[in-house]
C-alpha cells in the first residue's frame, strides 16, 4: 500500500475521532450549562486557546449576581471535562477583580477567563449587550469588491 494513502486514512480517522470528541465535548458543555440556567443566570468567561490551553467558565448567579457555583473546563484537547470550582462560592462577580486575593493566586489564563466572564456581565447589567460579530474572509472579499464597485461607479 502506498505510504501516501495509509497518511491520509490515518489522518481522516484522526480528524473523524476529533470530530466525535468535539461533540461529545459541546454535548457537556450544554448539559452543564443547562443544569445551571434552570438556578438562575449563567455568567459565561472564555479565553480560547489555539496552541494553549483553552478555559471556559461558567459562574451560576444569584439575584443579586453573588456566585452560587463555579464550573471550569480548561486544556488543550477535546478530552477537556468540566470541574466544579468552591473557590469563588458566595463572591459577587463583580468583586473578581484582577486584584482580588483569590483571582490573583489562579494561572493567568484563569484570571483572563474569569475577567472575561466579570466584563461580559457588566455589559449585560448595564444594557450594552450588543454583540460584536467578526465578518468571515468570504465576507470581507464581498465587502471590498462592493466598495471597488461603489468606487468605480462614482468616478
Amino acid at each position: 500500500m502506498n505510504s501516501w494513502l495509509v497518511f491520509g486514512i490515518v489522518a481522516a480517522v484522526a480528524y473523524g475521532v476529533q470530530i466525535l470528541f468535539g461533540m461529545h465535548q459541546i454535548k457537556q458543555f450544554n448539559q452543564v450549562y443547562q443544569r445551571m440556567r434552570r438556578g438562575g443566570r449563567v455568567a459565561i468567561g472564555r479565553r480560547p486557546g489555539r496552541i494553549q490551553s483553552g478555559t471556559i467558565m461558567l459562574f451560576a448567579l444569584d439575584a443579586r449576581g453573588v456566585i452560587k457555583e463555579t464550573q471550569k473546563m480548561q486544556g488543550i484537547s477535546v478530552l477537556a471535562k468540566f470541574k466544579t470550582i468552591d473557590t469563588f462560592t458566595d463572591i459577587a462577580l463583580e468583586a473578581l477583580t484582577p486584584y482580588h486575593p483569590l483571582v490573583s493566586k489562579e494561572l493567568r489564563i484563569t484570571r483572563q477567563t474569569i475577567e472575561n466572564a466579570r466584563m461580559l456581565y457588566l455589559r449585560v447589567q448595564s444594557g450594552d449587550t450588543v454583540e460584536e460579530t467578526k465578518l468571515s474572509m468570504f465576507e470581507h472579499l464581498k465587502l471590498h469588491v462592493m466598495l471597488a464597485k461603489k468606487q468605480v461607479l462614482h468616478k
